[in-house]
């Protein structure tokens, strides 16, 4: 049990640090995705510059203008290519995170719940879907708490269990009165020593009428 709290406690932390790593990549994503707009915005600018005409009226300007230009230019280029270096390296290591992920909740499952298996993954599966979840819920469920399939897999158990007893179960027959060698019989209708005197006497009559009949 201590064993199995302290590997719990590691799994919070590990997930803890990736959730801030990945925070502060996606905060460092955005502020360069802004500065990326941002320059292509003052480029949009420069754009409507008639460069020819500019020079012709004011060289020195023109040249600074265009050193400008040119700077800022190479700047948004430069950006650019670090934005899909990046999100290129985002999505490799996701996918990489991904795969660890289900490596580690694939051995928490076969070590947690008794012969799993692509079947009984299956099973339960139908199980939760027929109890109400959806697909959606359903989707990823195992990497994102597998903890949680450990709950459904119990539940499935005691579903299991109780249709079992169900089954099981059979309604108990009438008692019929049974025909003895002897001729004598057993049942709720047979003679008993517990009856009355006058009743048994009546019943024992009857019977014998029933017999020379």
């Amino acid at each position: 049990k201590t064993q199995e709290l302290a590997e719990q406690r590691r799994a919070l932390e590990a997930e803890r640090q990736r959730t801030a790593e990945q925070a502060a990549l996606q905060q460092h994503f955005l502020r360069e995705t802004a500065q990326l707009a941002a320059f292509d915005e003052q480029l949009a600018d420069y754009g409507t510059v008639d460069w020819e005409a500019y020079r012709r009226q004011s060289p020195a300007e023109a040249k600074a203008a265009h050193q400008r230009f040119q700077q800022i230019k190479a700047a948004r280029d430069t950006t650019a290519t670090q934005l899909r270096a990046k999100e290129q390296a985002r999505q490799l290591a996701a996918q990489q995170e991904l795969a660890k992920r289900g490596e580690e909740t694939q051995a928490f499952l076969a070590r947690e719940i008794p012969d799993w298996s692509p079947a009984l993954d299956k099973k339960l599966s139908d199980f939760a879907l027929a109890s109400g979840f959806t697909p959606e819920e359903l989707r990823g469920l195992a990497i994102a708490n597998p903890r949680a399939v450990k709950m459904l897999y119990l539940a499935y158990q005691g579903s299991q269990a109780v249709a079992n007893s169900r089954a099981s179960a059979r309604p108990i027959a009438d008692a019929t009165p049974i025909v003895t060698l002897g001729g004598s019989r057993t049942g709720p209708d047979a003679l008993s020593d517990r009856m009355p005197i006058d009743a048994w006497v009546k019943k024992r009559n009857r019977d014998s009428r029933k017999q020379r009949t």
